[in-house]
């Protein structure tokens, strides 16, 4: 029996140990690389989401309604029922509201250079809007470049996440 126990029992629990730390470490080193692959997929579709909405905002920099009427809009905005101002606020919405359904976002803004908004696709009150607008220092920033905010809540715990893309019109 202690000759049976000695060849047989012993070395057959040592073989069990050593396999069972080389297929753990084999099936971590699987799990590990996987979720690498996962990391690298995630960030790869963050950068393209970016790119995309980097790039629908270059569009609309450069759309020649909008860098003709947005200051005619900006000259008028005291006299809101001047023919000017009406025609440059409808043709505005006609190209801002399609941006807007395309590209799924909440609202769309037009802001003077002095930060006052001047179009909100969204239907709100320009009080309301200032209101619901996070307390970021984005808008010198957007003067120069293409900027994103943070990832912020909106207005309440229940009302989803969301982030503004500011640019200059040029």
């Amino acid at each position: 029996i202690l000759i049976l126990l000695a060849f047989v029992i012993i070395p057959g629990v040592l073989f069990s140990m050593m396999v069972y730390g080389t297929a753990r470490s084999a099936l971590m080193d699987v799990r590990i690389a996987q979720l690498n692959n996962i990391a690298a997929l995630k960030k790869d579709r963050i950068e393209a989401f970016f790119f995309s909405f980097r790039s629908q905002i270059a569009m609309a920099q450069h759309n020649p309604d909008i860098e003709h009427y947005l200051p005619v809009l900006v000259a008028n905005a005291g006299n809101k029922e001047s023919p000017a101002y009406r025609q440059a606020f409808t043709e505005l919405e006609e190209q801002l509201q399609v941006i807007q359904m395309v590209n799924g976002y909440l609202n769309v803004l037009l802001v003077d250079p002095r930060g006052n908004i001047i179009y909100s696709s969204g239907g709100r009150d320009r009080t309301q809007l200032s209101k619901a607008l996070p307390p970021v220092k984005y808008f010198s920033e957007a003067q120069k470049n293409i900027f994103f905010s943070d990832i912020y809540r909106r207005s309440s715990e229940n009302a989803p996440l969301a982030m503004i893309g500011a640019a200059p019109i040029h």
